[in-house]
């Protein structure tokens, strides 16, 4: 291997393992946008809303506002059919409040917890309206309905400052002459219409997210859960599409909807043993004949129940709609921040996160603290860069010695490898000693891409002319400066070869990799570019130092 040929080898090969990753692992949508031939809607199965509801109108809804929440809960079932997070704008360019569950007729994601019977319900608030106000910690909304034979339901949402969870207390009193038997159960539900067939491989979760595609990075979005063998299990939309999943679990667990950077779940707040499934339904709409209709349906439900006339029970849930927070979602349930997906190197990207939350303590900005951290790990690797180097900077040295024997033995390619490794056994020159540091710096550059795409901590966060260090640098300033940090890397290395056409080949490389990273995070090329600019001065001390 060339060692002047290595300097490419972290931003390729990085590049090359991450699509590699994105196409085995990737069940989100975007992976296949063609849809197949289907029949027409006249003739396709019919899918209906949820249970007997057909539509959530907003004259039934109880509005909810919190430090943190504004949560809209629907009187029919008691729903949670809306949910907006004050502290997060929707864009760069729309500052409302981002919206995580909606009651949208075109895509609906709702929550519900509740006890069997009760979701075609009407309950009854004693306001529209329940505001927290400013010298309380509690904010309490109790829900009540009855049945036909006179049970009675109740739930009551119970917020709290400063949080992105609340507790759904779900309970029924047998007021009726027969025994009532039933669970607990809480749900999460999308629901997709379009113009065209909806495949699940295709079903937005957030239908304002950026398409993904070769060039737009995604990390896992769908529906995942708690196993008591593993505590975090990824079920792709297109997994349920094949089969509908059922698991028993013996011990507690959650249910989760994941999105980039926000996450919906639900924790039952028992220790009892609960059954986790998820149905997948795809045809016609039922309520538009022209609209074809995807319905995805997550639940968790509790042991049977039994009451006999008189009787009452009360379960409760925890719900959380929120940023992917590390502290409060391991606060909340075992394994739930696991649902931050760093890939398969999370520990290193867990790691460079946590380096660069404790930078950004002290200096405030985002991009001052990528750089930092970029001038702590190539601190970390100084040595090992200096003897990568050395062994350039000598091969530099050899370059006459080098062009020689290419130019005495160019017609005999089996003799020149043997006198080009005499001259380097001769010299003490290992040239593959000059990859090793790149080989080794390769993982931190591949986890430093997942921290700055996952973490919600740099959602949106400017730095100089860069809008969004999570995005790609709309100006293409970034790409620029990273393929001439790279013709500064190349020209410090010693040249591979005296062919002219491959010289020239090598010329266009910096260029061609500018390009395929232009539409990487704006803050990896940060990284990248203040990397590349450290190595050019270390490298140019080292080679000093051997002329």
């Amino acid at each position: 291997m060339k060692t002047s040929k290595s300097i490419y080898l972290i931003p390729v090969l990085a590049f090359l393992l991450v699509m590699l990753q994105r196409a085995w692992f990737s069940e989100g949508p975007g992976a296949d946008t063609k849809a197949p031939v289907a029949a027409k809607t006249e003739s396709a199965q019919r899918v209906g809303g949820l249970g007997k509801i057909k539509d959530f109108q907003k004259q039934n809804d109880v509005l909810v506002r919190t430090d943190k929440l504004t949560v809209s809960i629907s009187l029919q079932g008691g729903a949670i059919t809306g949910v907006s997070l004050t502290d997060f704008a929707q864009s760069l360019t729309n500052n409302e409040p981002f919206t995580l569950l909606s009651d949208n007729q075109q895509h609906l994601y709702i929550a519900q917890s509740g006890m069997s019977g009760d979701a075609d319900l009407r309950y009854h608030a004693s306001h529209k309206e329940f505001h927290m106000q400013d010298n309380a910690d509690i904010l309490v909304v109790p829900l009540i309905a009855k049945d036909d034979q006179g049970r009675t339901f109740s739930k009551t949402f119970r917020f709290h400052r400063g949080q992105y969870h609340f507790n759904v207390q779900s309970s029924i009193e047998n007021h009726a002459s027969t025994p009532w038997s039933g669970w607990h159960y809480s749900r999460l539900i999308l629901r997709h219409d379009d113009d065209t067939p909806v495949l699940a491989k295709n079903l937005p979760i957030d239908i304002d997210a950026p398409k993904s595609g070769w060039f737009t990075f995604t990390t896992y979005t769908g529906p995942s859960y708690f196993s008591d063998a593993k505590p975090f299990v990824k079920l792709p939309f297109t997994e349920v599409e094949k089969k509908p999943m059922r698991q028993s679990i013996d011990g507690p667990g959650w249910i989760a909807m994941q999105q980039r950077y926000f996450i919906g779940a639900f924790i039952p707040q028992q220790e009892a043993p609960h059954t986790v499934t998820a149905t997948w339904q795809a045809g016609a709409s039922e309520s538009k004949d022209d609209t074809y209709r995807g319905l995805f349906n997550m639940t968790t439900v509790g042991p049977a129940m039994a009451l006999s006339p008189g009787e009452r029970t009360t379960k409760i849930s925890t719900f959380y709609a929120g940023p992917e927070d590390a502290k409060r979602l391991a606060s909340l349930a075992k394994g739930l921040e696991l649902t931050i997906d760093y890939g398969w190197l999370w520990f290193i990207s867990d790691l460079l996160f946590q380096g660069l939350v404790f930078i950004h303590s002290y200096l405030g900005n985002w991009g001052w603290s990528i750089i930092m951290i970029t001038f702590i790990v190539k601190l970390a690797f100084y040595k090992l860069s200096e003897s990568g180097f050395k062994a350039m900077a000598k091969q530099k040295k050899l370059q006459p010695k080098v062009e020689e024997i290419n130019e005495k033995f160019k017609d005999d390619p089996e003799q020149k490898s043997k006198e080009m490794i005499a001259l380097y056994q001769k010299e003490q020159i290992n040239p593959v000693s000059g990859c090793l540091p790149t080989l080794l710096q390769m993982p931190v550059f591949i986890a430093l891409y997942y921290v700055l795409i996952e973490s919600v901590q740099l959602r949106f966060q400017p730095f100089l002319w860069l809008p969004d260090l999570a995005a790609s640098d709309p100006l293409f300033i970034m790409p620029a400066l990273f393929c001439l940090s790279m013709l500064a890397t190349q020209k410090m290395a010693p040249a591979p070869q005296t062919d002219p056409a491959q010289a020239n080949a090598m010329m266009v490389m910096p260029f061609a990799m500018g390009l395929m990273f232009s539409q990487m995070p704006s803050g990896l090329l940060l990284y990248w570019v203040t990397n590349n600019v450290l190595s050019v001065c270390q490298q140019w001390l080292v080679t000093k130092r051997y002329q």
